[in-house]
This record gives structure tokens, sequence and C-alpha cells, in this order.
């Protein structure tokens, strides 16, 4: 069996990401010296090192900060570890929740590694990580646990908790997936759009935890309909610098309406297999409504080596008034983006049935 272990981290605070998408994405300057502002010096530590906790990459493991006081000891770094984070009770915005679950942790390095994926300009010091987790092992909790150290629920019956790691019996983490599970399929009967996208992962992941460590079987009266995943991304580097190009692209768009950054949502940040990868809004007849883009990017010219899944296809189908697909074009360092239509596509490409691929006519 895994070390089941206990971390206390702060609240990501940042306006700009919605409560379903936390931790998901590096935050700007301005965001990370906010964060520093909020606590008295030496209090909070000396930057934002949780802020990627919850970046879900397409491929490949889960980079976890861990904070100084809730490393393993020595004689245990070889073990595999189930790592629940809970929030402090002196937190300002959300105290004394159990957050998220990284499974199949392994440490990768006690001193921690500087990491090369991303950075902060001006921060005091470098975003570091201790430990990888599987990333279908891996997720937020759209609806945050409450727990009391002193009722033995989620943890053992404790007097105090201090600061440091604690390790959990079997029951509790047992205990601590099952109550998720069970909100997150309340949840998902009243959640539309991005947060459905991102709460059918959670689910998803949850039971992956539960058969992988639990005995016995995961239950719900409402028993969920998850839409089957599909990863259409062929390269993740491009992917990625695409959606990025994108999403900086919305930023400047609704930031020139006056509105505040949190209009857009880059959500495969935290729900990878989403059917959608950005959601932004448009102005329309003098009104603001909701967007959905999905980024489709190559070096090989518009539109080739693209694929689309049947899942997007419907999506795209049953929402044309709201929907373009981005397609990103990348050139040496140059970097072109077209939005088009389900409409233009069709009248530029065939869907060849291979996961539909982009064929030009």
């Amino acid at each position: 069996m895994p070390k089941f272990i206990a971390i206390k981290t702060h609240y990501d605070h940042r306006e700009s990401l919605p409560s379903y998408l936390k931790y998901s994405k590096v935050p700007t300057e301005e965001e990370y010296n906010e964060y520093l502002e909020l606590y008295d010096e030496g209090v909070g530590g000396q930057g934002f090192h949780e802020c990627m906790n919850f970046s879900i990459p397409d491929n490949g493991d889960v980079k976890i900060y861990l904070p100084p006081t809730c490393l393993p000891a020595q004689s245990l770094v070889d073990e595999e570890f189930v790592i629940f984070s809970f929030t402090y009770k002196q937190d300002k915005e959300l105290p004394s929740v159990v957050l998220g679950v990284h499974a199949g942790v392994v440490i990768n390095d006690l001193d921690g590694i500087i990491r090369t994926d991303y950075q902060i300009e001006g921060s005091i010091e470098d975003l570091l990580y201790y430990a990888s987790a599987e990333s279908d092992l891996t997720t937020l909790f759209t609806s945050p646990l409450p727990y009391d150290f002193r009722d033995g629920l989620y943890t053992p019956i404790y007097t105090a908790w201090g600061y440091g790691r604690r390790y959990l019996e079997e029951e509790h983490a047992e205990r601590i997936i099952r109550s998720a599970y069970d909100l997150a399929v309340n949840k998902l009967g009243t959640s539309k759009n991005a947060e459905r996208q991102v709460v059918e992962r959670e689910i998803v992941v949850l039971e992956n935890i539960f058969y992988r460590y639990f005995s016995g079987e995961l239950k719900n009266e409402s028993n969920p309909t998850i839409s089957s995943p599909v990863n259409s991304r062929v390269d993740k580097e491009i992917g990625y610098r695409g959606e990025l190009e994108v999403y900086k692209r919305e930023l400047d768009y609704v930031r020139s309406l006056d509105l505040n950054d949190n209009s857009v949502e880059w959500l495969s940040q935290g729900a990878p297999t989403s059917v959608y990868d950005i959601k932004s809004v448009r102005e329309k007849d003098g009104k603001i409504v909701d967007h959905y883009i999905e980024v489709k990017s190559s070096k090989m010219g518009f539109g080739e080596n693209v694929y689309i899944s049947s899942r997007q296809v419907e999506f795209f189908k049953n929402n044309p008034d709201c929907t373009s697909l981005a397609l990103v074009n990348f050139e040496g360092e140059e970097v072109s983006i077209s939005y088009k239509s389900f409409e233009d596509v069709l009248s530029e490409f065939e869907l060849t049935p291979v996961k539909y691929k982009l064929s030009p006519r």
C-alpha cells in the first residue's frame, strides 16, 4: 500500500481563475506579488509555488511543489504516495477544506528541482517541484471538503495540526475519495459548459484512484453518464504553444472591452480532455456572450495534420453561433492565427473519418 499524506497549502486566491481551475496556471508577476502582500513577512513562504500543482498535461506527469515542512522522510523516498492538499484554518478565503488529491506520486528530489517549463519574471526565487503524480490520478475537488482535525473523519483525531505533513490511515483516505466522488456526481447535475468538463474528468480520476488503492465499489445513486474522453493533440509542445497564443489574444480582446481577465478561461490546462480549449466571450448586439474555442496547431500549414474528435464535431454542429476553431500555424518563430466557424471549416476541408482528420479540398 502507498503512504497516504495530508499537506497544508494556501488557497489559490486569484480572481482570474474560476474555482474549478485553481492551481492550473502560472501566475503573472502582478498576481505573484499580490500573493506575497497577503501575508506578513516570513508567513506564507517567499513565493506562490503551489500555483502549478493542478496543471494537468495531456501527456506526462503532474509536477508537484511540496512545502518544506511537508516533505517525507529520506527513508521513505522510494515509496509510492497519495497526497491530499488541505487549506489552513487561518486561510482568508477558503479555510479548513480538502482541496484535491495527487496519487501515484513519486518523490523526484527532496532538495527540489527548478522548473524549466514555468517561471515568473521578477519573482523572489525560482519555482520548484519535488514530486510527480500520474495525470490520470490527479484532480482538484470541484466541491472542496470541509474538515475539522478534531473529528477524525478525514484525518486521525488531532488536538492540533501544526504546519507539517500528517500521515493518514487508509480509512481516512478512502473516506475522502468517496466524499469527493459523491459531491462531484451531485455537482454534475447542475454544472454546465466549462465546469461540466472539469467535473466529468474529476469523476473519472476519482474512480481511477479508488479502484487502484481500495476494495469494494464506488457507487452513487445518480449513476453519472460521462462522455468518452478523446486525446486529440498530436504534438504536445506545439499544441501548448498554440493555445498560449490564442489565450493571450483572447485576453487582449476582453481587455479591449474593459472586462476582467477572468472572462477568459484556459480550460484545457485543468481538463485536457475537454471538448474545447478556451472559453472566452464575444460582444454581440451590445451584449457579452460566452464563446468557446478549440485550438489546432501545426507547423505544416493551416489545417494540415489536424485532428478533430467526434465529440468536438458534435459540439461545433450544435453550437454554431458561439464557437470557433482557431487554426495556429508556426513557421520558425513566427505565428499566425486564423479563427474559423465550423461552417468555414466544412467549406474549406473534408472530414476524413480517422478521428475526423482535416484534409484540404
